[in-house]
């Protein structure tokens, strides 16, 4: 079969693969329950079992393509498609259009783009099914279709700017979803009067309150059987308050209706950092540092900024997942990263409130919890509970209770504090598994990522005559490695930063293939000598070590910056990494042994990449944080380097 002929078939199945690789990924969550972040063994199995037909053949389909034209003028349009595909994804489709009849609208064209090059009946009929697809997508697609997980059914659901929304009802209840977590339930009186009534009963005379989050929309009606004069409730999400707001019930409507209250429409760090008031209660009303976006609240930079922002006697308040009686490993590791990281700042003045939410309390000065005075001030201010009441008062905050937590949690060894640039608290599963297993779903997702990391080193080895034959192949092997981990650093850190990776990660991805595409573009302007290529893949080698170790020791700069400032620097930084590794694919093709075989750094440059990814994100950022994951990827670069100076 002719080489052409051969590329359009990939090209043909790429086309379908795509929008149906979505599919899979969303109807894959049939398989966890509802509202349950899905384990170890999901998380390592899924990608790879779902992703893995589409990425072969993509690389396969390279390979093919380097028959046709030149290596280093094929790498350059590849990345000049992605930097495409990066800015219609973040400025066009995000929040706008579903993702998955795009994909299929998408495919479509290039199967008829194809056809140009063969005409094959596989490119014809991929076309079809793509626009079949495509009009099929309120039955297929989950995020149109509401099917929800099981039996539950959505009732609303949104594809928005910040992750995906949906709303679940229940007798007598609904659900709010985010990225498929359970996020609040309301109404629920016994949850909403715990969270506000005992930060505002724990402040004297509590005049302003401070709550980041849309969790807790639903509770304000709480808070307003105090006596504040202002709260003022932030969140970035203006979709994620739509959606509450439009499934409240009458004294939840009312509440924001209050002229006490203010909504504002910001990411809640930023407005902490930028506030002109200092507060008596700030709420924080995450759930739990599910991932980096979720976890940038229950850090020692973040109480940290919240302890600047209280008043005198003021009075900061969050909560983490617990029980009555029993702490799970993992629970109790994530629970005691947050509460360290919380002493960390406020000292000896936190006190836990056990429950099957675990309330953290701390304060400016020492936050009393004494039963008799929480129930004076809850007559004086005219209270009228279902849950929280006096009567309870003695139970709730038996000392006993609260010291026997605060001494499980004290009592955990080796448990560092929960940090911005090293996010212990969402990586705890990795942690607690280097100590001990702890149930059979993460007894096979360990069996799972061990097989898959000996799978891919024993492949590498078997490959390394052909793949890491010659020094070039080594050089952008070492670059891919030492890219990617630098990447994903500089991804994480904008999270932490901003808080907005989903909606702006096409952006960042973007940047990162501009400059891909621009050191492709240079190296295919003018064709060094081997010489003069192999002295410039040193220089970039060189340039790539210096470059980790400089971001390594100015990354919290990075991270303490203003976020608008941060959407411009981390994309200029994205597209310098990117640059660096663009630019070494072309020098390689056409430097020694390499020059006969493109398709062995191609896949070098892949290999190379897919470990630094599968190691940083982890191992690396996990166990040690993101500045020593960036010195990881400068000695990375080293052997080449090294062994580049001996040629």
């Amino acid at each position: 079969m002719p080489v052409a002929s051969r590329c359009v078939r990939k090209i043909a199945f790429l086309c379908v693969a795509a929008p149906l690789t979505v599919l899979a990924v969303r109807w894959a969550k049939v398989w966890t329950p509802a509202g349950v972040i899905p384990g170890l063994f999901e998380a390592v199995a899924f990608p790879l079992l779902l992703l893995a037909p589409f990425c072969w053949v993509s690389g396969a389909a390279f390979g093919s393509l380097c028959s046709l034209a030149p290596a280093g003028r094929l790498y350059l349009l590849e990345s000049a498609g992605a930097l495409a595909a990066g800015l219609a994804a973040t400025f066009v489709v995000a929040g706008r259009w579903p993702a998955f009849p795009v994909l299929a609208v998408s495919g479509a064209a290039v199967c008829a783009l194809a056809l140009r090059m063969a005409r094959r009946f596989e490119a014809a009929a991929a076309g079809v099914l793509c626009v079949m697809l495509a009009l099929a997508a309120g039955r297929l697609d989950p995020a149109a279709s509401r099917p929800g997980f099981g039996a539950l059914r959505f009732t609303e659901q949104k594809e928005g700017r910040y992750g995906h929304l949906a709303v679940a009802s229940l007798p007598g209840a609904k659900v709010l979803f985010f990225n498929g977590a359970a996020v609040v339930s309301f109404p629920d009186a016994a949850a909403e009067e715990e969270a506000m009534h005992w930060p505002l009963l724990a402040h004297g005379k509590p005049k302003s309150a401070l709550v980041l989050g849309a969790a807790a929309l639903p509770a304000l009606a709480q808070a307003l059987k105090h006596p504040v004069g202002a709260v003022e409730l932030v969140e970035a999400d203006a979709e994620a308050v739509d959606m509450i707001r439009r499934n409240l019930d009458g004294a939840a409507l009312k509440a924001l209706l209050d002229p006490r209250v203010k909504l504002v429409i910001a990411d809640p760090r930023e407005y902490l950092r930028s506030r002109s008031r200092a507060y008596d209660v700030i709420l924080q009303s995450n759930a739990e540092p599910l991932n980096a976006a979720g976890n940038r609240f229950f850090t020692t930079e973040f109480f940290a900024e919240a302890r600047r922002a209280l008043a005198p006697r003021g009075v900061l308040a969050l909560s983490l997942p617990s029980s009555e009686n029993y702490l799970s490993p993992e629970t109790a590791y994530v629970n005691a990263s947050v509460f360290n990281s919380l002493t960390a700042v406020f000292a000896s003045s936190c006190t836990i409130i056990p429950g099957s939410r675990m309330a953290l309390l701390a304060g400016r000065d020492e936050v009393s919890l004494d039963p008799e005075r929480l129930a004076a001030r809850f007559a004086a201010r005219r209270i009228k509970n279902t849950a929280v009441t006096p009567p309870a008062f003695p139970y709730y905050l038996m000392p006993e209770r609260r010291e026997a937590v605060a001494r499980r949690l004290s009592g955990l060894r080796r448990v560092p504090a929960n940090e911005d640039l090293r996010p212990i608290a969402y990586f705890h599963t990795w942690r607690v598994w280097l100590v001990k297993f702890v149930s059979p779903g993460h007894l096979l997702g360990l069996i799972a990522a061990a097989v898959t990391a000996c799978w891919g080193l024993a492949r590498l080895w078997g490959l390394r005559k052909s793949l890491l034959g010659s020094w070039e192949s080594l050089a952008v092997f070492c670059l891919g490695f030492a890219g990617i981990g630098v990447e994903i650093a500089l991804l994480l850190a904008f999270q932490a930063v901003s808080g907005a990776l989903y909606w702006e990660m096409g952006l960042l991805l973007a940047a990162f293939m501009a400059g891909l595409g621009l050191g492709a573009l240079i190296g295919n302007l003018k064709p060094f000598t081997p010489l003069w290529s192999a002295r410039a893949l040193r220089l970039l080698l060189a340039a790539m070590g210096l470059a980790a170790l400089a971001l390594a020791r100015n990354l919290p700069g990075l991270a303490g910056m203003d976020p608008r400032v941060a959407e411009r620097v981390f994309p200029v930084l994205l597209a310098f990494t990117g640059f660096l590794v663009g630019w070494s694919f072309p020098l390689a093709c056409r430097t020694g042994s390499a020059a006969d075989s493109p398709q062995a750094v191609y896949a070098a440059d892949l290999w190379g990449s897919a470990l630094g990814a599968f190691l940083t994100a982890a191992f690396l950022v996990p166990l040690g944080g993101m500045q020593e994951s960036l010195l990881v990827a400068a000695a990375a670069v080293l052997p080449a380097a090294l062994s580049g100076f001996r040629r």
